[in-house]
């Protein structure tokens, strides 16, 4: 062992006069193979030079393959392929049956993960901040600073059963609440409750020609039947027809009893 040595006659020969160990480079040593620079010693650092580096040297071995800046660990892995502007990249199997994906592009650095062979299913987080849920190749719903966002087409379930169908629709729910007072039990024996909390919302219920065929007014505490503004707790507005109301029993006489509060 004397001199510096260089890669095509390196100083620390194993085998013949153009492979082994020599000094590259301040404070560095690099390993020649048949006369080329393929690996080199930094300073807590082995540089690659964009070649593979196998555990055991078999093609079933656990690998770290290496083209440029972009990089895969995993078993059995091939060639690198850029599908992206990746600077790393971790494989698991190698038919990447799972895989996850640390790259980044001009705007952010990102995470994906592959589940199941051929990107079925995948986890993306994408620069806006978002976090993308994906199969068969297509996103299927994100989260955003604005919530969960299903895309258009798709459903979502409870259990296997559809609670909101693909054109938005809510489908088998068994209760339903919210902030301005409804409130469905939908059960056998419960009630079906709107405007709970007592606020001025209103209710209305419309037929094939009148818009307001049922109305509650929240706010005034007046029901209007085929009327839109009652004036009075009830109100029956029987427009053109002259019969305005019809009280009818099965009995032999029907009585409308009127009562004050004496």
């Amino acid at each position: 062992l004397s001199g510096l040595g260089t890669a095509a006659s390196p100083a620390f020969q194993v085998g013949d006069t153009n492979s082994g160990f020599y000094d590259s480079g301040a404070n560095e040593i690099g390993v020649a193979l048949n006369g080329a620079l393929e690996y080199e010693f930094l300073p807590a650092e082995l540089d690659l030079k964009g070649n593979n580096l196998s555990s055991v040297g078999t093609a079933t071995a656990t690998k770290f393959v290496g083209t440029g800046s972009y990089h895969e660990i995993g078993n059995n892995t091939g060639a690198v392929t850029n599908d992206g502007s990746w600077n790393a990249r971790l494989n698991i199997s190698g038919t990447h049956h799972a895989r996850l994906d640390l790259f980044e592009d001009a705007d952010d650095s990102k995470l994906r993960l592959y589940v199941h062979t051929g990107q079925h299913a995948r986890i993306d987080t994408v620069s806006n901040h978002e976090i993308h849920f994906g199969t068969n190749g297509s996103v299927r719903a994100k989260i955003t600073s604005a919530g969960l966002d299903v895309n258009s087409g798709h459903s979502i379930t409870h259990n296997g059963t559809t609670v909101l169908d693909s054109s938005r629709n809510l489908t088998n729910i068994q209760r339903i609440s919210t902030a301005d007072g409804i409130n469905d039990a939908g059960t056998a024996g419960s009630s079906t409750i709107f405007n709970e909390n007592g606020t001025t919302a209103d209710f209305r219920v419309e037929s094939t020609d009148n818009t307001h065929m049922l109305f509650v007014d929240g706010g005034l505490n007046r029901v209007g039947i085929n009327r839109s503004s009652p004036s009075t707790t009830l109100h029956v507005d029987s427009g053109s027809t002259n019969v305005n109301s019809r009280f009818e029993s099965t009995d032999t006489a029907v009585i409308l009893q009127l009562k004050d509060t004496t």
